[in-house]
Formats: structure tokens, sequence, C-alpha cells
């Protein structure tokens, strides 16, 4: 009965710091939408392909019909700022 009890308290201690764990990495995860100056495809590219590589990036989609760009980022790594000037320093306009 006590390795029952037992096994139970470490399942129970075990879920809660997973839980924990999960719910402060994604408050760190920030999505912010910059309109852009690109204009084709391959600057779609470009931009999607440079930022999806850049350390701290989660996430990056340029929708050309509105050339709004969507990134999620996470802040503790990276800044908005940050993410601005890597999309200037390919050439294009952002926000």
């Amino acid at each position: 009965m006590k390795q029952i009890l037992g096994l139970f308290a470490v399942l129970f201690i075990a879920s809660s710091f997973t839980t924990k764990t999960a719910f402060k990495k994604e408050a760190s995860v920030k999505t912010i939408s910059v309109l852009t100056s690109a204009v084709c495809g391959e600057c779609k590219e470009r931009i999607e392909k440079e930022l999806n590589y850049t350390k701290g990036i989660v996430f990056a989609e340029l929708e050309m019909d509105s050339k709004e760009l969507t990134v999620k980022f996470k802040s503790k790594v990276i800044s908005e700022k940050e993410v601005i000037a890597v999309i200037n320093n390919l050439g294009y306009d952002a926000g």
C-alpha cells in the first residue's frame, strides 16, 4: 500500500512540474505582425528563410496579399527590435 501511495505522489509531483515548465516556455513566446515592402514570391522566400533560421524565432510567415509578416519569437532570446533589424538588413522596410 505504501508503494502505491509513493508512486502516486511521484506521478503527481512529476506532472505538476511538467505543467509549470510547459507554461513558462509558452509564456515567453510572443507574436508580432509587421507590414513589409516585399513584392514577390522570391522576397517571401528570402524573408521567411532568414527569419526561420534566426536563433530565437519560432515561426515566420509572410502573407503576400497583405504584405503582412507574422513572426513568433522567444522574447528571452531575441527582441522585437532585433526581429525588425533582421528584416531591414535584408533590404526590406518593416513596420
